[in-house]
């Protein structure tokens, strides 16, 4: 489903997991270091990312997708994401 697909990263609970397989084209990693092995043609297809816990959304992060939007955070707080990176795209 291009423009629907959504990046979950970092742990989180299965119900969230499956309610984003439910509701998107959801492409899953739980660990952090999963991220760089995703092949460019599923990345280019990524409209946005739901982070959990402390999966950190950074300049190289967004720059490996380019379709990305939204971000969403699932816990409390926004630092693990680059605001001055996110908004100047």
């Amino acid at each position: 489903m291009p423009g629907r697909t959504v990046l979950a990263t970092g742990g989180g609970a299965e119900t969230d997991r499956g309610a984003l397989r439910r509701l998107f084209d959801a492409v899953v990693l739980r660990a952090l270091a999963e991220r760089p092995t995703l092949p460019p043609s599923e990345r280019a297809d990524i409209a946005a990312e739901a982070c959990n816990g402390h999966a950190t959304c950074g300049p190289a992060a967004m720059d490996g997708l380019p379709g990305l939007c939204p971000i969403a955070h699932f816990g409390v707080g926004i630092d693990a994401i680059d605001l001055a990176a996110a908004a100047s795209r």
